[in-house]
Parts: C-alpha cells; structure tokens; sequence
C-alpha cells in the first residue's frame, strides 16, 4: 500500500526543528533558523520551505500554542 506524503506525520527532524522554532532549546533561548538548521542536520532552505507546507506550519502553531499556554499556569 502506498502513503500519501500529504497525510503521513512529520519527521523526526521536523518535530525537532518545531521544538527548537518555539523555543524549546535547553538554554530556553531563540535559534536562528541558520542555527536550527545546523542543529537538525539540513540547510536553512529547507527549513524555509517545511515553513511553506500546512502540515509544518499547522504542528507549529499547536506546540507554540502548547509552550503558551504552559507558560500561562507558571
């Protein structure tokens, strides 16, 4: 059976670079993305383009919006 790329989940990578987008690094500080990028093994292009495709942007926003609100019960 074959999978439709557009419904499979993200990678490994990506789930990490999300991490790191919102800012879940171990110091808590902002990455660049050239600096992400280097983290995750990939260029900075292609984290440009994950930021293009709905499935990234929509797992991004959820865990931004996780980080939030988390934050929001401190």
């Amino acid at each position: 059976m074959l999978v439709n790329i557009h419904q499979s989940k993200l990678t490994e990578q990506q789930e990490y670079a999300i991490d790191l987008l919102v800012g879940r690094t171990p110091t808590g500080e902002s990455m660049s993305k050239q600096a992400i990028a280097d983290e995750v093994g990939v260029s900075r292009q292609t984290i440009y383009d994950w930021l293009k495709k709905d499935k990234f942007r929509q797992a991004l926003v959820a865990q931004a919006k996780t980080v939030t609100d988390s934050g929001a019960n401190c």
